[in-house]
């Protein structure tokens, strides 16, 4: 039995009270692609689920080898599906068997769920640095009528992360079962919403827990407990935002099938619009964050009839860039827009701030490399860094009005 209401989020969500205004004939017909690293119906919690594989990794094997995917797959249909048969079309959309992505796989994922015309579509990893193909394409696929939606994020606050910084998106963060938004969680002012993420035990979520705790320790230098404690993983659990994005997209596929004209930004305004929401202080700015609830959200679906279409925010980014030519060190930043266009800078000055590479210490003020100003010169910002010392930074660009949101890289020397 797929859904036996154990787990905390059904009761605090409403979801069974939602499931009875679920119109079913519309749900069966919908399309829910996702990416990440795929899916093994060897661990599957439902074996009647209508699942689709789609793998874009170089091998023979259609399984999912750390299990991350096939847990994001689980969650979906516990919310999703009303018994084991009546829920959407589900297409795993394979795109490492680790847990680091190549952006080049995130581009091609995307492609796909464009090429079969996916009614919702969930990009289940973030990093920091922006990308304007990636941008380019959501642009596109929020003009066709796909609702994204991904996490915000996890071990970092208050930071833009992509590409749930950017409007053309759903971003989620999580929500612990006090109710407040989970202290590991990202958070800015782009994250659209919190969600709950499930408590998932490694011998039924087919999670590889020892190469998931590997590349933790990894980022963290090496640091276990330190990976340990702030990774959320505790005796064989796993928690995160990538665990609340299969709950939105759940609730999102279910606000389609009893409204299916909405787009991405009539669920934003239906997500804006919801009663429970937290005020959080982080690092100086206040923000006040939805959460969300199946059966208000579901309701709120019902009875939406605006005529919101394709109104966006304007926003600008930074693309950075790091090349090694002749031994010279250099750093390219470009602005791109929400279309992932280019925009000219011309003679604008630019802060740039460079951090050693930890995850913990890239805010204002802490273990700063160096601090300068610089001035865009061709429609570019350009810097040498051949004077550092080998190793890995963090670089942080800001412009002096805050139009254009931070972009945080990593540079390898």
């Amino acid at each position: 039995m797929i859904n036996d209401f154990s787990s905390w989020p059904y009761d605090y969500l409403n979801v069974k009270e939602a499931w009875m205004k679920v119109n079913k004939n519309n749900l069966k017909n919908l399309k829910m692609a996702y990416i990440d690293t795929g899916y093994d119906s060897e661990k599957a919690l439902s074996k009647g689920a209508n699942v689709e594989i789609v793998n874009l990794c170089d091998n023979d094997i259609c399984m999912d080898s750390l299990g991350h995917g096939t847990a994001f797959a689980n969650i979906f249909i516990k919310y999703a599906y009303l018994d084991d048969t009546v829920g959407p079309k589900i297409i795993s959309i394979k795109s490492s068997n680790n847990a680091q992505v190549l952006v080049s796989k995130v581009e091609e994922g995307i492609s796909r769920a464009l090429e079969m015309n996916v009614d919702i579509l969930a990009i289940n990893l973030c990093n920091t640095c922006f990308n304007s193909r990636i941008a380019h394409q959501l642009y596109k696929a929020a003009k066709s009528g796909i609702i994204t939606v991904v996490p915000s994020g996890n071990l970092i606050t208050n930071e833009y992360t992509f590409p749930a910084s950017l409007n053309t998106v759903i971003a989620c963060t999580s929500v612990e079962p006090s109710g407040n938004i989970s202290d590991f969680a990202n958070i800015n002012e782009y994250i659209d919403v919190g969600c709950p993420e499930e408590n998932l035990f490694k011998n039924i979520s087919g999670i590889d827990y020892n190469q998931m705790q590997q590349l933790l320790n990894k980022m963290n230098n090496n640091d276990s407990s330190k990976a340990k404690k702030e990774s959320a993983f505790f005796n064989g659990n796993f928690f995160g935002t990538s665990f609340s994005t299969p709950i939105l997209t759940a609730l999102i596929t279910l606000m389609k099938s009893v409204n299916p004209k909405l787009n991405i930004f009539m669920v934003k305004n239906i997500l804006k619009s919801l009663s429970n929401e937290e005020t959080i202080l982080s690092d100086g700015k206040s923000m006040k964050i939805k959460k969300v609830n199946f059966l208000e959200a579901i309701d709120s679906a019902i009875n939406f009839h605006s005529s919101v279409s394709d109104y966006y925010d304007e926003q600008y980014f930074f693309q950075v860039t790091y090349k090694k030519d002749s031994e010279e060190y250099v750093v390219i930043a470009e602005v791109y827009n929400l279309e992932g266009k280019k925009v000219d800078i011309i003679n604008k000055e630019f802060e740039l701030i460079v951090f050693p590479y930890n995850r913990q210490n890239t805010k204002e003020g802490v273990n700063i490399v160096k601090k300068l100003n610089i001035l865009s010169k061709d429609g570019i910002i350009k810097w040498n860094f051949n004077h550092l010392q080998q190793g890995k930074y963090f670089l942080r660009i800001k412009d002096k009005d805050n139009i254009i949101l931070e972009s945080l890289s990593v540079i390898k020397k």
